[in-house]
């Protein structure tokens, strides 16, 4: 899925530094011996424990948007179960487009011909129809769980796939591009049920909130650097999700009312310290935080906090801006980790 400030990239860098750090520190005695428990508090799509997988024990991933949340149950979600969704939410949505009567949806008149094609619109519609319909939700009080879940993470990478936008949901493109003109169809995404020897744990919190109440052994964060809130950034996909469509939207990019956004503290220059600190605070013996010099807390500040609760590490890596921030003076920022050990 294209997600603004993904780790995939930066995967393998963050856990090969992560580890050299535990075993230098000795948090880990030794090579083969799995962290206990590691929290991943703006898992985002998953980039990031998904890369830890093979050295944890148990990993909670949170993220306090609806669309992540729902993506993220990819991770307690089999093999099996993915095929079968994909076939069943396929099968729906072909029965769906002999009937043909979703041009009614509000959804449609709000996205379609803007955000997605009139017939991919339609398909969006016929699935999520079915999934918040008792029939669907049924399904969720049930032994298919999984596959209320499979395909409802599966709808949202399809219509990430063929959305009408150059980069985010911020706007939509005036004209549809090639890729938002080919059709919607469900494909099964990575999955890790099968595993049976790391547990996984998906919460859908406010970071502020949930880390006062976390204890473990590390603690990454990935928090938004900027001013750009992500909610507003991937507003499609969370309305996709939730599929609360009680809400007029507004302005030219059919954004939900303020009261339906969830915003972050991290994205605010005058809260971002007190969220950053409370962070610092946690029970954890080692804390990472994922940040660029060109964030919202300047570095010598994030240093100082650090080194007054323990042991500090600062590893930083040229990387290349996001696309659509290459229009400023610098295309390169240093992308940091910042290693607290207590």
């Amino acid at each position: 899925m294209n997600y603004m400030g993904s780790k995939k990239r930066l995967a393998s860098w963050v856990l090969d530094n992560s580890r050299e750090v535990l075993l230098a520190e000795k948090i880990l005695t030794d090579v083969n011996e799995k962290i206990p428990t590691f929290v991943d508090l703006f898992a985002g799509t998953g980039q990031i424990s998904q890369a830890f997988i093979p050295f944890s024990e148990k990993i909670i991933m949170n993220d306090f948007q609806n669309f992540t949340y729902d993506y993220l149950q990819r991770f307690n979600i089999t093999e099996t179960d993915m095929t079968t969704a994909r076939i069943m939410g396929n099968e729906i949505i072909l029965n769906g487009i002999i009937q043909d009567n979703k041009e009614e949806s509000p959804f449609y008149d709000w996205y379609a011909g803007k955000y997605f094609t009139n017939d991919n619109t339609k398909k969006i519609i016929i699935l999520n129809d079915f999934l918040h319909s008792p029939t669907g939700l049924g399904l969720l009080e049930s032994k298919s769980k999984p596959l209320w879940l499979a395909m409802k993470c599966m709808l949202l990478e399809a219509a990430d796939k063929v959305q009408n936008c150059s980069s985010n949901y911020s706007a939509y493109l005036k004209k549809i591009k090639p890729s938002a003109e080919k059709d919607l169809v469900l494909r099964e995404v990575p999955c890790y049920g099968d595993i049976n020897n790391v547990e996984f744990s998906i919460l859908n919190k406010d970071s502020d909130l949930l880390i006062e109440n976390l204890k473990g052994d590390v603690l990454y964060m990935d928090p938004p650097y900027n001013a750009r809130q992500y909610w507003t950034n991937y507003h499609i996909l969370n309305t996709i999700s939730s599929w609360d469509l009680n809400f007029q939207p507004e302005g030219k990019t059919m954004l939900p009312p303020m009261k339906l956004r969830k915003n972050s503290d991290w994205s605010y220059a005058r809260k971002v310290f007190r969220s950053f600190t409370k962070s610092l605070d946690s029970k954890f013996k080692m804390t990472i935080l994922s940040y660029n010099d060109e964030g919202l807390i300047p570095t010598e500040i994030i240093m100082q906090e650090m080194k007054q609760r323990g042991k500090y590490v600062l590893i930083e890596k040229d990387y290349n801006k996001f696309k659509s921030n290459k229009n400023v003076e610098r295309s390169v920022v240093k992308e940091q980790l910042h290693i607290l050990i207590k």
